[in-house]
């Protein structure tokens, strides 16, 4: 099966490869660009994004040359915010010590920030045609079931399997094609739920679906332990149109995104308990607003439930009302600011209309 493996996904890919942009790609700028964006990211999201950031940067170096806000803007919507951060800080180090030149030897690209042993070896293959195997959850998924493979996929020894493994049945002459045939039929064929084993070519000597444990295939060695936040948001929007928000810091969860003041808990608040906590946040008012609940949102983050309440509050003058760490802008001048998915769905929602 080892000697198999690659001339039957090859086979298999001639006929059913999809037509995504970076397909056959050589450019190491744009590869790099669509593995940062298609990290846990569906192709249909990612698409949109991908062609947005080559249509605002076309090179390395316009994109080095950007302002961080103007990256963060571009990128809203499409969470793992690190993931945009690192992109420009990896521009920089590119043109700065790099010549703005990508280097072709994953030791070498795995010193730009955000780059880690899957993206370099990607950029390596597509991009210089070196002879490196990719893994990420797509080729986990599918060796672990070919090859009956139960070794856990989130340790290192379990990584060090699946890597090795994926050296051996890698097609050296065209590393790149492999590695793309791999994502399409990881995401097309063997997929998490409801594999299409039927038309799959692999199916006669597949070890899990010979043993009943498709379903089982990859093994993970521990379950993500999930929590809940609650975001309460005051909403102060004044008579001419004025919205105040603040930036948030640069440590911890969407920093240095923008939001509403507000404050935050790992339990609901009493219902009489928040207009007291915005109060605090407003020393300089000589008595509280009126606030009316506006909206319950959520937000699934990989570990995080995020529930975020809207407290709109209409005033005369927000000049009484904004917090010290927090600013007035006009309606019209709130789309300029990067915001959390939660944040952005409420402004779409019931202030942009």
């Amino acid at each position: 099966m080892i000697r198999s493996f690659a001339p039957l996904l090859l086979d298999w890919y001639a006929d059913n490869a999809r037509e995504l942009p970076w397909v056959s790609e050589k450019d190491p700028y744009r590869i790099w660009l669509s593995e940062v964006i298609m990290q846990q990211t569906r192709v249909r999201q990612g698409l949109a994004y991908y062609d947005r950031f080559t249509r605002a940067f076309p090179d390395v170096h316009t994109m080095a040359n950007a302002p961080e806000e103007r990256i963060m803007k571009l990128w809203e919507g499409l969470g793992y915010y690190s993931r945009a951060r690192n992109m420009h800080a990896a521009s920089k180090v590119v043109v700065e010590e790099f010549g703005g030149i990508f280097p072709s030897e994953p030791s070498q690209l795995q010193k730009l920030p955000g780059v880690g042993p899957y993206t370099a070896r990607a950029i390596a293959s597509f991009a210089f045609g070196r002879p490196y195997a990719v893994t990420d959850g797509n080729v986990f998924r599918i060796l672990s079931r070919v090859f009956g493979v139960d070794d856990p996929i989130d340790t290192t020894n379990g990584k060090k399997v699946f890597q090795q493994l994926a050296d051996e049945v890698l097609f050296k002459k065209d590393p790149g094609r492999f590695n793309q045939a791999m994502m399409d039929f990881g995401s097309l064929v063997c997929t998490p739920r409801s594999p299409s084993c039927g038309s799959c070519p692999f199916s006669p000597d597949c070890v899990a679906r010979e043993k009943g444990e498709v379903d089982r295939l990859p093994v993970k060695s521990r379950k993500v332990k999930r929590s809940t936040i609650c975001h309460y948001y005051l909403v102060l929007k004044s008579e001419d149109n004025q919205i105040v928000i603040r930036q948030r810091p640069a440590g911890g969860i969407w920093r240095n995104l923008y939001e509403f003041p507000g404050v935050a808990s790992d339990s609901p608040l009493p219902d009489d308990a928040v207009l007291p906590a915005f109060t605090e946040l407003l020393p300089g008012a000589q008595k509280p607003p009126r606030i009316v609940l506006k909206a319950r949102l959520s937000q699934e983050l990989t570990h995080r439930t995020v529930k975020a309440f809207f407290y709109l509050a209409e005033v005369e003058d927000i000049s009484h009302f904004c917090p010290s760490d927090a600013i007035g802008v006009e309606l019209e001048k709130l789309p300029e600011y990067p915001y959390p998915v939660v944040v952005r769905e409420f402004l779409n929602k019931f202030i942009y209309i």
